[in-house]
């Protein structure tokens, strides 16, 4: 038996587009969307895509930066791709990374000396609707540079003829899931009930399938954790 040799499957968004409105029946099997319904489904897509970050951390979004404070600054903002930092490493020589511990804001306004200097052993996040930054105590007093795991924000898709930024394990999610988020866009009037139905569940099926498999698992002293963000 001969195989393609191919792993590279993706869709680009008018595909999707057009896949999600046939299967509800607005349109029919050789006919496109208008350049309306296209600019809905354009942005239907990105609400999906965006609204599914804030479920959690998936492998393939799971991401390392660095950045650089020099002696005396506390607070520097990340990388815009950066949705939130799931840890952080000091480096403190060439071969040896020290964990930061986490704290959540709340904790880090309780400190009474916020600018004293030394050797972080903790960092707080900062987010705002277009930044994300990092703050470190005790405040670095030399240069430093901190490593970070991020999830990386889902890129927007701007264009029909633009590839979805989704792995391919989640390209069957994303057209379901974008069919169950036009069928109220188009009403009831023009979709068959048990056809709106049977997608329904299916796009709810998928997406618990992926959200519940495609988290890393850690390993710490011979244990397995899943890592729930």
């Amino acid at each position: 038996m001969t195989t393609s040799g191919t792993i590279s499957s993706t869709l680009i968004a008018s595909e999707v587009i057009l896949a999600a409105m046939t299967d509800i029946g607005v349109l029919s099997a050789g006919e496109n969307p208008t350049g309306e319904e296209t600019e809905l489904g354009l942005r239907t897509l990105n609400y999906m895509l965006k609204s599914w970050q804030a479920r959690g951390v998936t492998s393939w979004r799971d991401t390392e930066g660095s950045v650089a404070f020099t002696s005396g600054t506390a607070k520097m903002v990340l990388t815009p791709y950066c949705l939130d930092v799931t840890e952080a490493r000091l480096i403190q020589a060439s071969n040896y990374e020290r964990p930061l511990q986490r704290w959540e804001l709340a904790q880090y306004r309780q400190i009474p000396n916020k600018a004293t200097p030394g050797y972080p052993t903790a960092y707080t996040v900062s987010k705002l609707d277009t930044s994300i930054s990092l703050t470190l105590w005790p405040v670095p007093n030399a240069t430093m540079t901190i490593l970070y795991s991020y999830p990386r924000i889902i890129e927007d898709v701007t264009d029909g003829a633009q590839t979805i930024d989704v792995p391919q394990e989640w390209l069957e999610t994303v057209y379901y899931g974008l069919a169950s988020r036009l069928v109220p866009a188009f009403g009831v009037s023009r979709i068959d009930p048990a056809a709106a139905q049977r997608i329904d569940q299916r796009a709810a099926s998928l997406e618990q399938i992926l959200f519940d498999s495609d988290r890393p698992a850690s390993l710490y002293l011979g244990a397995s954790y899943g890592r729930n963000f």
